[in-house]
């Protein structure tokens, strides 16, 4: 069978992996790299300035080669991660010869991660994955034909356990957010907390919070390991009920303390597997609670969360989208 992906491709991220996956099943394989008319610069104040000017430019020529790559290669399936910059009337080309798919991890309507064209595509895609099943009523509104739910995950390659002295108290790994910033500072009035993510230098002022820069997978599971909280929070924007930093920090044993959700204690339990706080007043007060245990409870926890977890992988996913393409390839003859 022959693929089409589009996506941004790097080592870690989703259109990477996925592309890895379906070569592994002997899929015949091709990409079109979205980040490759994108960033244009190594400084991401031109690469900005260059994206500001030029986006229509740009836009244009990635639709051009969309359409090239399509007439040359006729794949059976476009298989579309997130989807940013195509145009409406592009993908209604393809999809009217080919199966179109679109997995897209964040909020259709967040205009942070999304935009109009990618809006209006959504009744276009013969299905869309996504892990947001409390919007699908609206996608629905919207003219979505086929909506599948699949619940985040985490890189079985990248987040597994590692063995480090404790190091910090208390840790958080994600960019600075105003949400986010207010939370850590709460924390901050009685405990040093250690950030690692992009904008914290620049818009925290706290002494007591540890600022450090955006860290990549090997130093992720340092720091996980290193922490004997590890805190996630929601992202409200993105109508997060559930987020990848779950099921990554629990895939390396790190005990967490979580924003809650309904959907989030559905997968791992209060106390016997992970930690969670429903408000900014409580979440001190959990915080005094597992500093309280011993390092055996400790590990107890986390190794409860890690079992859990193992079933929630990246490759389970793929699996399980593999057989939803199955389903719709013999509804449809292409």
């Amino acid at each position: 069978m022959k693929i089409l992906l589009f996506g941004n491709f790097y080592e870690g991220n989703v259109a990477y992996e996925i592309e890895l996956f379906f070569k592994k099943k002997s899929f015949e394989v091709y990409r079109l790299d979205r980040s490759s008319f994108f960033n244009l610069s190594k400084n991401r104040f031109v690469k900005k300035g260059l994206n500001f000017f030029f986006s229509n430019i740009l836009e244009f020529i990635l639709n051009i080669t969309l359409i090239i790559k399509y007439v040359i290669y006729k794949p059976k399936v476009f298989f579309v991660i997130k989807g940013l910059n195509i145009y409406p009337r592009v993908l209604k080309y393809i999809t009217n010869r080919a199966v179109c798919v679109n997995w897209n991890l964040d909020d259709f309507y967040n205009l942070k991660n999304s935009n109009k064209n990618l809006i209006k595509t959504i009744k276009l895609y013969d299905l869309i994955i996504s892990p947001k099943i409390e919007l699908f009523k609206k996608y629905k509104d919207q003219g979505a034909k086929k909506l599948f739910f699949l619940e985040n995950f985490y890189f079985e390659k990248y987040f597994y356990p590692i063995e480090f002295q404790s190091n910090y108290k208390i840790s958080f790994i994600g960019s600075w957010s105003k949400k986010r910033d207010k939370l850590i500072n709460i924390i901050a009035d009685k405990h040093t907390v250690h950030v690692f993510g992009n904008s914290w230098k620049l818009k925290n002022k706290n002494n007591r919070v540890i600022k450090q820069n955006e860290i990549k997978p090997d130093k992720f599971r340092e720091v996980v390991s290193q922490s004997k909280i590890n805190l996630n929070f929601l992202t409200e924007e993105n109508n997060d009920t559930s987020n990848l930093r779950f099921f990554e920090v629990s895939a390396c044993e790190g005990l967490l303390l979580n924003e809650y959700s309904q959907r989030l204690e559905m997968i791992l339990s209060k106390k016997n597997e992970t930690f969670y706080f429903k408000n900014i007043d409580e979440i001190n007060c959990v915080i005094d609670e597992i500093l309280k245990l011993d390092v055996e409870k400790i590990r107890k926890i986390s190794n409860a969360a890690s079992t859990k977890i193992k079933k929630h992988s990246f490759e389970n996913r793929c699996e399980t989208i593999l057989l939803e393409l199955e389903k719709i390839m013999r509804k449809r003859i292409i």
